[in-house]
Formats: C-alpha cells, structure tokens, sequence
C-alpha cells in the first residue's frame, strides 16, 4: 500500500492553506487510512507538554499576543483551580511563573501566592486526575477528519461495513486503536464541543508544517 500513497503530494493554495493531491485513485479504505496515519504519526512523535485545559489557556495567550510567562490575573485563577483540583501540568506551569516573578523580584498576584503557599506546606494534591472526557480529544479530531474526507466521497457517515465510520474504524486496527463504528461517531461527536476550537486549530497548523517540510 506504500507505492498507493506515492503519488500523494501537498500543495499550497493562494491563501496559504495546505491541499492533499493525488488521493483520486485510493480506494475508500486506502483513503482511510492515509486519513488517520499522517496525524497519528505526528502525536506519537510529539507528546504533549500540558494538559488538554493548560494547553488551551496557553494557546489563547499566544492568540492575544500575551508573554508565555506573563498570564493574565484571569489565567492566573483559572490555573490556580486546575492545580487545586489535581492538573499536574498546571502545577509545573505556575512554579515557572512563580518562580520568573520572584527572580525579577516582582510581587506575585494574590492567585499566585496562594499557589505558592500552598505549594511550599505540601498542600497540593500530589496525583493528577484521572482521564476526562478531553483525553483522546487529539485522536476524536484525527478520526473526525477522517470521517469527513471520506463523506465527502459519498459515503454514508454510519450505518453499516461500507460507511464512512466502520471504514475508519477498520483503519484505526492497524495503529492499534480499538474502536467500533459506534465508537468512532462517537468520537466524531465529541470533537462538536465549542471549547475544542483552540486543540482543532492547533492540529491543523501542525498538519500545515508537515506539508511544507515535505515540499522543502
């Protein structure tokens, strides 16, 4: 199936978007799973630093021109939660800030020194939560896409072994993800959460730089 996805190629448009060429000649299937192979390759290749919810505030940040270690009294306190109620990466984040402030010998903002003091008497939860419904969030949005090329095809979106979800469902077996055609509408749902916008944005500027790199 590699010499299939020979042919396959990225091309810039004039707006400056990323266009997949070559994907005619796949079949249903094939398509599929070139769908799910390209960005599952990126995401075993590049953990993710932060929690979904960190990762989030971050990017909104960087949207807004805001320094990465210079967060807002709103971001402060939104934070500041996620790190009492267990966000590990939450934590890591605000030591970082905390720390930056005190070497410049700045006063820390009152969620900050909260933060802080009960950071230095041990009184933050020392395990991290378990998974929430935004775990898999990176995989749902890979698995939306996936649907979506293949709808555009023709295909009916559910409803039995030639439809778009069973067939990526299929696809997902040979990267060791389990899931049913149910499972994969499912997912597909998931990623229509409003507050997902930011994780969807960032996937696609990821996807935008492995087509350039190809085309260099």
């Amino acid at each position: 199936m590699l010499q299939k996805f020979s042919d396959i190629r990225f091309e810039k448009s004039d707006d400056g978007t990323w266009k997949i060429k070559g994907t005619e000649k796949l079949t249903n299937f094939e398509l599929a799973v070139f769908l799910v192979s390209l960005p599952l390759f990126v995401i075993s290749k590049s953990p993710r630093k932060y929690s979904h919810e960190v990762n989030t505030i971050l990017l909104n940040m960087q949207a807004d021109g805001v320094p990465r270690l210079t967060p807002r009294p709103g971001d402060i306190s939104r934070l500041v939660n996620l790190a009492f109620a267990g966000d590990q990466s939450a934590r890591t984040y605000l030591k970082k800030v905390a720390a930056d402030l005190l070497l410049k010998s700045q006063k820390l903002p009152s969620e900050l020194s909260k933060f802080a003091a009960a950071e230095l008497n041990g009184q933050l939860p020392k395990k991290g939560r378990g998974r929430g419904r935004n775990a898999n969030i990176e995989r749902d949005f890979i698995i939306a896409r996936a649907v979506e090329g293949l709808v555009r095809r023709g295909l009916p979106h559910n409803g039995g072994p030639n439809s778009a979800c069973a067939l990526v469902a299929e696809a997902l077996l040979g990267f060791d993800v389990l899931l049913t055609e149910d499972g994969v509408r499912k997912a597909v749902e998931r990623t229509k959460v409003p507050n997902n916008a930011a994780l969807s944005k960032e996937i696609t500027n990821a996807l935008k730089r492995i087509g350039k790199s190809r085309q260099s």
